[in-house]
């Protein structure tokens, strides 16, 4: 979950530098999505090309971070720093941003604390068209990440936060965490024979 990052980055840095912290935050996901993008393409046509696409995804999610420091800012978790430094913004977390932090923790308590996302074995196995569709209760809203991020790992990608598409065959230790965890009502996989305007 973005927002906890974030929150976590701060409260370990204390009074942390916007540009610390956004350090931190994109360093694994800024390349992960690189690396999505690139999985996704035949190969790139030159070295220029893939230059400017990682600098183009590089802006892009610089700009989602700061659009998200915006909100946590609205929302009232962090405040900004400056009193002995106006050269760069410096933020902190707030009694709300303490108490969401610490929502989080027990929610991972709950989940055991040991909620890893699945990750494919073996190459993966293509199959029909599959869509799945989740809807998870609010209380166990922990467990919306864990399977977002299975699906990631099995090439799937997101229509909607709660609707993915993908061909993989899902990997059986998915479908019998789902039963262990009680989700098997809330989650339903399609599998689509005739794609029609549906494109992977």
């Amino acid at each position: 979950m973005k927002i906890v990052k974030i929150l976590k980055i701060i409260k370990e840095l204390d009074r942390a530098y916007t540009s610390s912290i956004f350090g931190q935050y994109s360093s694994s996901h800024v390349w992960r999505k690189i690396n999505e993008m690139e999985m996704r393409r035949a190969g790139w046509k030159s070295k220029e090309e893939k230059e400017e696409i990682v600098a183009e995804e590089k802006q892009r999610e610089q700009e989602r971070f700061y659009n998200l420091l915006s909100y946590l800012q609205r929302q009232g978790f962090i405040s900004k720093y400056n009193k002995h430094d106006r050269r760069e913004n410096r933020w902190r977390l707030t009694k709300n941003g303490r108490e969401k932090l610490k929502v989080f923790e027990i929610n991972t308590k709950k989940t055991g604390g040991n909620l890893k996302p699945i990750k494919l074995k073996k190459s993966p196995v293509e199959d029909h068209l599959k869509i799945v569709v989740f809807d998870i209760p609010e209380r166990k809203r922990a467990y919306r990440s864990w399977i977002r991020q299975t699906l990631r790992n099995c090439n799937y990608r997101m229509l909607q936060q709660s609707v993915w598409i993908g061909k993989v065959k899902l990997p059986k230790e998915f479908i019998q965490s789902l039963k262990r965890y009680g989700f098997l009502k809330c989650v339903h996989i399609f599998s689509v024979a005739n794609r029609g305007t549906l494109h992977s």
